[in-house]
């Protein structure tokens, strides 16, 4: 589980799942899966954090995956914005 302050989310990993659960921390209500619909070309999901760049409006949620994958989302809807593959995470 990844707790994300400054959106107030709980996001939640199960093990060697390709798909994670967003819950609002301030009611405890499910708000969605992310991706939607499983993917068969990713890894499973294992780490989050919410990053913001600097002097930009640009808000994302990083995730990693066990296949040395960074995936950007939407801090706003959690839709899918850009990947980076790593040799190493």
């Amino acid at each position: 589980m990844y707790y994300l302050d400054k959106l107030k989310h709980l996001l939640v990993m199960e093990r060697d799942a390709k798909r994670f659960k967003v819950y609002n921390s301030l009611t405890g209500k499910w708000m969605m899966n992310v991706p939607e619909k499983s993917t068969a070309n990713g890894g499973a999901f294992i780490a989050a954090d919410y990053v913001h760049i600097e002097n930009t409006t640009l808000k994302f949620v990083a995730t990693t995956t066990n296949n040395n994958q960074i995936n950007f989302w939407d801090s706003n809807n959690y839709i899918f914005r850009d990947r980076m593959n790593t040799n190493e995470i």
